[in-house]
């Protein structure tokens, strides 16, 4: 999976025994957070009990985390899983520097569901 590709681009900052914290080194704003799971799975729904009690902890701490780091308005948790088959999260800060960008997934998003709820 894509993320997996990245894993030289990233720096380990956290683990437990079922996921990794990692912060991407080639993203250029403060506050991104990578969070993956140690195993290759493809679904939330094939968590084990030790990950699934793991992983609110993890997206709790690093929520907090970056907000405080780059002053966010908001922070987004995200595991979209389109296009990559392995469970992962993005802890996104939603900032001035990345508005758009967070406007343009929000956008898409929409659509989306514009489409689907018919």
């Amino acid at each position: 999976c894509l993320l997996c590709e990245f894993n030289d681009n990233k720096q380990c900052i956290d683990q437990t025994s079922g996921w990794f914290v990692d912060i991407p080194r080639d993203f250029e704003f403060k506050g991104l957070y990578f969070i993956r799971c140690r195993r290759h799975i493809e679904s939330l729904s094939e968590m084990n009990e030790e990950e699934s009690s793991q992983i609110g902890s993890l997206i709790q701490k690093y929520s907090k985390k970056s907000q405080n780091e780059a002053k966010a308005q908001r922070v987004l948790a995200m595991s979209l899983g389109l296009a990559d088959p392995h469970i992962h999260f993005w802890i996104l800060p939603k900032t001035e520097e990345n508005n758009d960008d967070v406007l343009l997934l929000k956008k898409a998003m929409g659509q989306i569901l514009k489409r689907y709820r018919k």
